[in-house]
Order: structure tokens, then C-alpha cells, then sequence
């Protein structure tokens, strides 16, 4: 984690813009690569500096949103390790096995 002011305010709109580049990148994954992930009971999680000189740690989990329908919810989360640690930006979708995204408008 960069050295600084642990209380200056995560920039939000720059964090959002970066959630949703990663979201987008993993998105391209098929639910194989989501059930895996969940039988090895691994989370995927780095950190990066964007081109902004903004650094951000991510965490990625999958989980069954419905076991019956084998619906696999992926929850991602971002923040600067600063105070925004306790409250991280998140987002997430639904996979299922037809690699089709559930619940989501046109």
C-alpha cells in the first residue's frame, strides 16, 4: 500500500471507472472458470496503480446464489486500503451454467 494520508477520501469516480474495466475483463470468463474457483475455495484478489497514480487492492469471490438453479454469484470489491478498507466499492452479477447473465436488463 502507497505511504500517505490514510484519511483522504477514496476518489469514487476513478474507482468506479476501474471496478467496472475489471468487470468487464472478467465477464469473458465462463461459469467453468466461476465453479472452479468455488471447489477450490479460492477468491481472486491483487492490487494495482492505475495511470492516475490511484492504488487499489480488488478481491473477487464466487458463490452459489441459488444451489438449486446453480446460479454463481461473482462479487467483486474495490478500495485504496485507506479508511475506504471498511467499506469497499462493490458490484457483482449472476452466472449460470448456460453462461448466461441472470437477472440483468436488455
Amino acid at each position: 500500500m502507497e505511504e500517505g494520508n490514510t484519511l483522504i477520501a477514496m476518489d469514487k469516480k476513478d474507482a468506479k471507472k476501474e471496478l467496472e474495466r475489471i468487470i468487464k475483463e472478467y465477464r469473458l470468463k465462463k461459469y467453468g472458470f466461476w465453479q472452479s474457483l468455488m471447489d477450490r475455495k479460492e477468491q481472486i484478489t491483487f492490487d494495482f496503480t492505475n495511470d492516475k497514480g490511484n492504488w487499489y487492492q480488488v478481491e473477487i469471490q464466487a458463490f452459489y446464489d441459488s444451489e438449486q438453479d446453480r446460479t454463481i454469484r461473482v462479487s467483486f470489491s474495490i478500495d485504496d486500503g485507506k479508511l475506504r478498507v471498511f467499506a469497499p466499492m462493490t458490484d457483482d452479477f449472476i452466472i449460470n451454467s448456460q453462461n448466461e447473465f441472470v437477472g440483468e436488463k436488455g
